[in-house]
């Protein structure tokens, strides 16, 4: 069983309906950890809990608790006439069109019906339309503001068919294939048409919620509707750890290179960042990549990148370098490994991007850098000992379990659960008016 550390009141517990892009159970992404969070969450609350998820189930074992329900996605003829109506002023996103499907909507209807549903919880705009137009109050978490994600791929010009993320579709990656040459412009008209969706969510939805806190305040403004923050909670030591003494020479970077935009971090430190610090006189600097890597991988990089692999320990790998690398990334949402290396005594070396808007300070819990010349200024700070990593470990240590371990955000999705139910089934009836999918 689930153990939390909360005693549940039988008598605020609910029947929870979560619709979801992927099983939560297996191996664990950065989506699938917000996904966990808020099912360990409605499980640690005393809550009775459907999860109703598309894509492929996982052999896991995990949260038997609660209930799991595979759902059929949408049929070719669904993904073509979604992909051409795309075209068209009354569009969707490719984003709903993806799991906008007449079966699943059917499963969903039965569900709700059956397990008496009286909340709803959906995943990102991709699921929205399966709880929008229903009586029930509805909970939508929509993880970031995927608008400004694709507004910052059409400004670079980067269009691939890794924008369907985890979605097999054989239809539309081959519609992202001839679209490619007008990569931009679909961009940036998916972004306007998620960015349309989120406004009409964040207004009809009894609660909204987005992983960043600055996201967050951007759609209230847009919407003019409260958005609140709830980030995902990332499970850590009860106490704070001490920082190593002595670590080994060496960054670590943590995450699967199977993604691509980790793989893009570490093949551009490699190229770029390294000799950069080479010429600032810091030579035999390794990076130690921690995740998924294959051969394939390997061949793109320098000896000075050592892939790990998975590991066992996760924490001792961590400690056993000088620091953990951050480098430049998309800003918005906090990264987990940020919070990770703080729950375990880590050093963080933080591009200025990825700390923009989460509350860290810098000099405080995380090292910042922009630029290769202060990163080599803050290893050798490091080495020469210029730098109290001991307050460092602390800071960042408090900053995480205040922020992001799992009771603070439990209550958060307590009172998130209480609020939406507030609004009850008959006022709910009243605002909206049913419509089939």
């Amino acid at each position: 069983m689930l153990d939390r550390g909360t005693s549940a009141d039988p008598n605020d517990a609910r029947r929870v309906l979560l619709v979801l892009t992927r099983d939560p159970r297996g191996r664990v992404s950065g989506r699938k950890l917000v996904l966990r969070t808020i099912l360990e969450s409605m499980i640690a609350l005393g809550h009775d809990v459907t999860v109703a998820f598309f894509g492929e189930e996982s052999a896991g074992d995990e949260y038997r608790e609660a209930k799991f329900v595979p759902l059929q996605g949408p049929t070719r003829f669904e993904l073509l006439r979604g992909a051409l109506g795309w075209l068209t002023p009354l569009a969707r996103p490719l984003n709903e069109v993806l799991y906008r499907s007449r079966r699943a909507a059917r499963t969903i209807d039965d569900l709700a019906a059956s397990d008496g549903a009286q909340v709803i919880v959906t995943d990102m705009i991709r699921t929205a339309a399966y709880a929008e137009h229903r009586s029930l109050p509805w909970i939508a978490d929509l993880d970031d503001l995927l608008s400004e994600r694709y507004r910052r791929l059409a400004e670079e010009g980067l269009f691939s068919s890794d924008l369907l993320g985890y979605h097999r579709s054989v239809v539309l990656r081959l519609a992202a294939k001839v679209l490619k040459p007008f990569g931009s412009a679909v961009l940036r008209r998916e972004a306007r048409l998620i960015e349309k969706r989120e406004i009409e969510i964040a207004k009809v939805a009894e609660r909204s919620t987005l992983v960043s806190a600055s996201e967050a305040r951007a759609l209230t403004a847009r919407s003019g509707r409260a958005v609140s923050w709830t980030p995902m909670s990332v499970h850590g030591p009860a106490t704070a750890p001490t920082a190593v003494a002595a670590p080994e020479p060496g960054l670590i970077f943590l995450g699967g290179l199977d993604y691509r935009a980790n793989l893009k971090s570490v093949a551009d430190f490699d190229s770029t960042t390294l000799p950069a610090l080479e010429a600032e006189g810091l030579t035999e600097v390794e990076l130690h990549v921690i995740g998924h890597s294959e051969a394939s991988h390997l061949a793109r990089l320098s000896s000075s990148v050592v892939l790990h692999g998975y590991v066992e320990d996760l924490p001792s790998e961590l400690r056993k370098r000088e620091a953990m690398l951050v480098p430049e990334v998309d800003p918005g949402g906090i990264k987990t490994k940020i919070i990770q290396a703080a729950f375990h005594g880590v050093i963080i070396l933080a591009h200025e991007s990825a700390v923009r808007g989460t509350g860290l300070t810098a000099g405080k819990e995380v090292i910042v850098w922009s630029n290769a010349r202060e990163l080599a200024d803050a290893i050798r700070a490091l080495r020469t000992g210029e730098i109290d990593r001991e307050s460092l470990v602390k800071n960042a240590f408090e900053f995480a379990d205040a922020t992001f371990g799992f009771p603070h955000i439990r209550d958060l999705w307590a009172a998130h659960i209480d609020k939406a139910t507030q609004v009850g089934t008959v006022e709910r009836k009243c605002k909206t008016s049913v419509r089939t999918l």
